[in-house]
């Protein structure tokens, strides 16, 4: 997934898990958290498509430790 974000946000991802057919994708402030948001509704269908289990797609924010 984050092969398809632009570099300035792959670099702020600070996880990715999938649960109970949700995938969560955390970034590391609420910032940018916002700016990924944007992006993930971009690639929304794209991610839909690789996984067709998935009937949410989630950004949180979870920091570096």
């Amino acid at each position: 997934m984050s092969e398809h974000l632009p570099a300035e946000l792959a670099v702020r991802v600070s996880g990715v898990n999938e649960r109970a057919g949700t995938l969560v994708i955390f970034a590391e402030t609420a910032a940018w958290s916002a700016r990924l948001r944007y992006a993930v509704l971009e690639l929304e269908p794209q991610i839909r498509a690789a996984n067709a289990t998935l009937h949410a797609v989630k950004v949180r924010v979870l920091p570096r430790s």
